[in-house]
């Protein structure tokens, strides 16, 4: 939410940071799925928070290990 909003006189500022991962395409486990959506949410909080990143295939994180 762009604005701040006032309840009980106190004005209150919403954001959110989200991690996405797709099945099949980042894992084809729910375990799998929801670290690696956990990860992408802490690298959008990472660089500068109010956003969404998807996550990595497991793939890809293979090819650079």
């Amino acid at each position: 939410m762009p604005r701040p909003i006032d309840w009980q006189g106190q004005a209150l500022q919403v954001s959110a940071s989200v991690g996405i991962a797709l099945f099949p395409d980042h894992a084809d486990d729910a375990e799998t799925m929801r670290r690696l959506a956990d990860s992408a949410m802490y690298e959008v909080k990472r660089c500068g928070k109010n956003s969404y990143g998807f996550a990595p295939s497991v793939n890809d994180a293979a090819r650079r290990a």
